[in-house]
């Protein structure tokens, strides 16, 4: 069955519906998941209609896709352990991703375990700790969150079904993201979105 609701309330369309159409001056301006709506508002009289940083009040819909560092530090598999901890210094980390050549992630590196190795020309296969938890682009904030907690971790890889690397969630990007929501949205930011 299919109801449709008619309110002003943002709060309760967006825990009620499946969909939320939003109407100015007899137009309907934009039609579409509350998701989306929140994110990307279609324009200002949305953006104005649904309020600034209103998704922080429903986390469920903050993703990590949204949040992930798109580009982190990897190295491909089989790079010998010291060209590994060049590229580590080179962007100023104490660990890299390390993939195969399909992006399919086999591990972390850490430097400090470069450094302990007697022989730092062996391949950075030999050195690699599987990661102690990952995440997928869908998980939410609340998930990625409390994986973090219990694994005991900084830096949670984000991977695909098929265990393909897609970004990483760090505890920073983390603290980035979820500070973002006391910044204020400006009159001509709103009409921009």
């Amino acid at each position: 069955k299919t109801i449709v609701l008619v309110t002003h309330d943002m709060d309760e369309a967006i825990r009620l519906a499946d969909h939320i159409g939003i109407i100015n001056h007899g137009r309907l301006v934009q039609y579409d998941t509350p998701e989306r709506i929140m994110k990307e508002p279609a324009d200002a009289y949305v953006a104005q209609f649904v309020g600034p940083n209103r998704i922080w009040s429903n986390p469920e819909y903050i993703r990590a896709r949204d949040i992930m560092i798109a580009d982190p530090v990897v190295a491909p598999l089989g790079l010998s352990a010291i060209k590994t901890m060049e590229i580590m210094r080179t962007y100023k980390v104490d660990s890299a991703l390390v993939l195969d050549p399909d992006d399919h992630l086999m591990g972390v590196a850490r430097a400090l375990d470069i450094q302990n190795a007697p022989d730092k020309s062996v391949s950075n296969e030999t050195l690699l700790r599987q990661p102690k938890a990952t995440a997928a682009p869908e998980d939410n904030i609340i998930e990625l969150l409390t994986r973090i907690r219990k694994a005991g971790t900084g830096a949670l890889p984000i991977v695909d079904g098929d265990g393909r690397l897609q970004g990483l969630v760090t505890n920073s990007s983390l603290v980035t993201a979820m500070s973002q929501q006391y910044i204020p949205i400006t009159g001509e930011e709103a009409q921009q979105a």
